[in-house]
C-alpha cells in the first residue's frame, strides 16, 4: 500500500519547517546579537550570532549517525517521530528563551546549546523522510514521490520569507525587538505539534518491514556495518552530492546578493527571493515525472551538464545591471537546480542497501553538506571579491566532479530493479 497524499504532507511538514527555523535564524542575526550579545559592538556580536549559526550546523553529521541508527535498527517510521520531536523542543525552546538581560553570559551559551540539539535533530529529520516517503512509494512513481522532499526543503525558504516580510511589515522595529522574534519559532512549534500527532499514527515502511522479515541484522550495529561495508557507497553519495549542495545554496543566496546592486525598489528587493523559491519549487514536480520515465542518472547528469556549460555565463549575465538581465538568470538557473535537486532523494535511496540505507545516507548526506553546503556562500563570496564571475565556475568545476562520479561508479539502481520483477 503506497503512502497518501495527506501522509505525504505530513511527512514532509517537518523538514519545511527544519528550514523555516533556519532561515528566520539567518533573517534575524541582527536582532539576535542586540539580545544576546548587547555588550559587545555590534559587528563582534553580528560575529558570534553567525558563529553559534555555524558551530551549531556542525553538528548535523552526529544527528546523521544517532537518527541512521535508529531508522535503519529500529525503524524509518521511529527516525521520522523521534527527530520532529525533538525539533519541536528546539522551536519552543528559542521561542522561550531569556536573553542577555535576563540570564546574563548563560544566555548565548543556552542559545548555543540549543542550536546544537537542533541541528543533530536536522541532521536525522531529512534523511528518515527521504527513507520513509521513497520507500513508501509506488516503484514506477519513486522519482516524482521523492521531489516532495525536496519541494518542502524550498517551500521551508518561501515560507521563512514570507514570515519575515509579515514580520517587518506588522511590526515595527522595536516590537520585533521587544517580542517579534520570538513569534516564527512559536508557529514553527506548533506546526511540529500537528505534524507529529498524525506522524504517531503513520505505518512503518512496507520495503522495511519486508527486508527485516528476510535479514536477521538489523538490530546489531548499522553505523559500524555502514563504515565496514558501504563506504565506497558513503564516498560516491559523498561526491554525487557535491553538486547539489553548492548547486541549492548558490541559487538561494546569488539573486539575493545581486539585486541589492540594481536600482529597484526595496519592495521588488524583498520578492526576489519568494520569486526564485516559487519557481524552484513549480519545477519540482515536473522534473519528478522526467526521473520516472527516464531515469535520476539521465536527469541529474543533464543538470549537471548544463551547470558546467551555464554557469558563468550566467554569473555575467547577473552582473549587468538589469532587472529583466537579473530575473532570466536566475530562470535558468532555477532549470538547473530543479534537474539536479530533483534527483537528490531518489538518488539517495537508490544507491543504498534496505539494512543500512538511512545511516549510510545519512552519513554521506551531512558530511557533504557541512563541507560543501554550509562553506559554500563564504567560498562564493570570496571568489566575488577576486572575479564575480567565479562563482559560476566553482559551480562548474564541482558540477563536472559529480557527473564523472554518476556516470563511471553509478550502481545498479533498486528503483530499477523493483519494476523489473
Amino acid at each position: 500500500m503506497s503512502i497518501s497524499k495527506k501522509q505525504i504532507a505530513l511527512v514532509v511538514a517537518g523538514n519545511a519547517f527544519e528550514w523555516l527555523d533556519f532561515v528566520v535564524y539567518a533573517s534575524l542575526s541582527s536582532v539576535l546579537t542586540k539580545l544576546f550579545f548587547p555588550n559587545t559592538d555590534f559587528n563582534s556580536g553580528l560575529l558570534m550570532t553567525l558563529a553559534i549559526f555555524s558551530m551549531s550546523f556542525l553538528a548535523r553529521p552526529i544527528g546523521g549517525l544517532i537518527f541512521g541508527h535508529l531508522g535503519d535498527a529500529y525503524g524509518r517510521r521511529l527516525a521520522l517521530y523521534t527527530s520532529g520531536g525533538v525539533l519541536a523542543f528546539t522551536s519552543i525552546a528559542i521561542a522561550l528563551m531569556p536573553t542577555y538581560e535576563t540570564l546574563g553570559v548563560a544566555a548565548p551559551i543556552i542559545l548555543l546549546l540549543v542550536r546544537v540539539i537542533q541541528s543533530i535533530a536536522i541532521g536525522g529529520e531529512y534523511p528518515a523522510l527521504v527513507t520513509y516517503l521513497i520507500e513508501s512509494s509506488p516503484a514506477n512513481k519513486r522519482g516524482f514521490y521523492g521531489t516532495f522532499a525536496q519541494i518542502s526543503t524550498t517551500g521551508g525558504v518561501l515560507l521563512a520569507t514570507l514570515v519575515m516580510m509579515g514580520l517587518n511589515s506588522w511590526l515595527t522595529s522595536e516590537q520585533i525587538l521587544s517580542w517579534g522574534w520570538r513569534l516564527p519559532f512559536g508557529i514553527g512549534f506548533i506546526t511540529l505539534l500537528i505534524c507529529l500527532y498524525y506522524r504517531f499514527k503513520l505505518l512503518e515502511t512496507p520495503e522495511f518491514q519486508a527486508a527485516r522479515q528476510k535479514l536477521t541484522h538489523f538490530k546489531k550495529a548499522p553505523v559500524k556495518e555502514a563504515f565496514t561495508q558501504h563506504y565506497r557507497t558513503i564516498l560516491f553519495i559523498f561526491i554525487m552530492i557535491m553538486a547539489p549542495a553548492v548547486v541549492f545554496y548558490t541559487y538561494n543566496i546569488s539573486g539575493q546578493m545581486l539585486v541589492k546592486r540594481l536600482p529597484v525598489s526595496d519592495e521588488v528587493k524583498l520578492w526576489l527571493p519568494v520569486f526564485n523559491a516559487i519557481l524552484l519549487t513549480g519545477l519540482m514536480p515536473v522534473c519528478g515525472l522526467l526521473i520516472d520515465r527516464l531515469g535520476w542518472q539521465k536527469v541529474m547528469g543533464s543538470g549537471f551538464i548544463l551547470a558546467i556549460i551555464a554557469g558563468t555565463p550566467i554569473y555575467y549575465i547577473m552582473q549587468q545591471p538589469s532587472l529583466v538581465a537579473l530575473l532570466s538568470a536566475q530562470l535558468l538557473w532555477a532549470v538547473i537546480a530543479a534537474l539536479i535537486l530533483s534527483c537528490v532523494p531518489i538518488s539517495l535511496v537508490d544507491s543504498t542497501e534496505v539494512s543500512t540505507r538511512t545511516t549510510v545516507l545519512a552519513i554521506s548526506y551531512n558530511l557533504c553538506l557541512v563541507l560543501f553546503g554550509g562553506f559554500t556562500p563564504t567560498i562564493n563570496l570570496m571568489l566575488n571579491s577576486y572575479n564575480p564571475v567565479m562563482p559560476g565556475v566553482y559551480v562548474s568545476v564541482v558540477s563536472l566532479i559529480s557527473l564523472l562520479c554518476i556516470t563511471r561508479f553509478s550502481p545498479q539502481t533498486y528503483t530499477q530493479q523493483l519494476q523489473r520483477a
